[in-house]
């Protein structure tokens, strides 16, 4: 059972309450103060049973300060929970809370189909099972973060970042982020489709390919398509990197994350010894 204290604010209000109800020898598991100014105290009694309420209500509106008693379904912080959990089972995207240390707090069911667990296992977990490919540091600033080009399995994702301010004043460490993933092709997929859609291109196209086929240079069309973007992708890294020899220039010069080519680097092994 619930129940909401209308109260004043008094030093000393709370521990009078409790100790009342501990004389009735009921077990008090958890208490919330709300109230637009703390003029409400919640309490969550998994013993207590209406006969008790009955009997306790006028004893409890007698304590100094204490305005009113009634019952409650929900305390106001079960009901944000609850909310909370509603809204994350309808999102179609995988959605994820992580606290400053990188362990997450909770996650809703597409973000456990996308790691194949249960939802109920991934709270309590290191964000960097899941995910190595990212630099939690980075999103823990002050302003939301996007980053392209994350490999979960054979798929790619666009990582945006909501970081959550601490109530507290302090050293400015956050509380810690909110992490979306949505799913996006890999960069030189989306780059082969805008030249096949370019007028060149398709001109090319209509006198035989010679133009795309040389475009393509030598590199080798066996295997499937992942295999042959890969390929491709790490060509590009291969070429560029001669231009930005550090891999903070070529990540800017490409528009995405340093962690993001970091990791693409090591997995085409281009990573300088």
């Amino acid at each position: 059972m619930r129940i909401e204290i209308l109260c004043q604010n008094r030093i000393g209000l709370l521990r009078d309450i409790l100790d009342l109800l501990l004389e009735y020898g009921v077990e008090v598991a958890r208490s919330e103060v709300g109230g637009e100014q703390g003029n409400t105290i919640y309490l969550a009694c998994p013993t207590l049973v209406d006969r008790q309420l009955q009997a306790l209500t006028p004893r409890l509106e007698g304590v100094s300060g204490v305005l009113g008693v009634s019952r409650v379904e929900l305390t106001p912080g079960e009901r944000r929970h609850r909310e909370f959990a509603a809204l994350l089972g309808v999102l179609d995207f995988p959605l994820l809370s992580v606290d400053g240390r990188g362990v997450i707090v909770a996650a809703n069911q597409a973000a456990a189909r996308l790691f194949d667990v249960s939802a109920d296992t991934l709270p309590g977990r290191p964000l960097a099972h899941y995910l190595d490919g990212i630099d939690l540091a980075s999103l823990l600033g002050t302003e939301p973060v996007r980053l392209d080009g994350l490999r979960v399995g054979n798929e790619w994702f666009r990582v945006d970042s909501m970081p959550l301010q601490p109530v507290r004043d302090g050293d400015g460490a956050q509380a810690g982020v909110v992490l979306s993933l949505r799913r996006e092709e890999p960069a030189a997929e989306r780059v082969g489709r805008r030249h096949r859609l370019a007028p060149g291109h398709a001109e090319g196209r209509r006198h035989g390919g010679k133009q795309g086929a040389s475009a393509l240079g030598d590199l080798s069309l066996e295997g499937s398509l992942g295999e042959i973007v890969g390929r491709f992708e790490k060509a590009v890294l291969q070429r560029l990197l001669g231009e930005y020899p550090s891999s903070r220039l070529l990540a800017r010069r490409l528009g995405v994350s340093h962690t993001t080519i970091a990791n693409r680097l090591r997995l085409h092994g281009l990573v300088r010894k």
